[in-house]
């Protein structure tokens, strides 16, 4: 009875992580607090959680760090107590670790936030939106702000950058006429 009154844990931190680093959503959920530096503001991404089965350390924005001290706060009121370096980063709305729930939960989850938000599913191409369109905005906007493909490669742990171009860069017109212009 006690946890059906805490308050809900927040999900925005989650998306905005996904969005901020390009983490795959398996590598964001499994997430712990001893993986995060606060100091040193980075993410380790243990090699059990990646599709490479290699580990890596991703670089966090600055933003983002004032967006997981907030995580923390939420997740201490969620569990009732201080978090220890095992426990997730992110939590479900409930306070249940994202490990134990199925793919579904996930997927209702990200719809209803794209509903409550006015984001169709859909884009003028027909292309769906799912989660790991995510992974692939926050790629195409390192790209747009200048950050080299090799460097983008190595934040989203692929070995060879021409997967990195090949399948997560979404350029429009606009921004190869920017790079014309300069």
């Amino acid at each position: 009875a006690e946890a059906e009154r805490r308050p809900p844990v927040p999900q925005t931190p989650l998306w905005t992580t996904i969005l901020g680093t390009g983490l795959r959503w398996g590598e964001t959920a499994a997430l712990r607090w001893a993986d995060y530096d606060s100091e040193g503001g980075s993410l380790s991404v243990r090699a059990a959680t990646t599709k490479g089965k290699t580990s890596r350390v991703v670089p966090v924005p600055a933003y983002l760090k004032d967006v997981l001290e907030g995580q923390r706060n939420a997740s201490e009121r969620a569990l009732g107590r201080v978090l220890w370096p095992v426990d997730p980063l992110f939590l479900t709305p409930l306070g249940k670790p994202w490990a134990e729930t199925g793919s579904h939960y996930r997927h209702n989850l990200f719809n209803a936030t794209l509903d409550a938000a006015g984001i169709p599913k859909a884009d003028e191409a027909g292309r769906t939106l799912d989660v790991h369109a995510l992974r692939r905005t926050a790629n195409t906007r390192f790209l747009r702000f200048g950050v080299p493909i090799m460097t983008t490669a190595t934040i989203l742990g692929h070995a060879d950058p021409k997967i990195t171009a090949k399948h997560y860069t979404e350029l429009r017109l606009a921004d190869t006429l920017a790079a014309v212009e300069k």
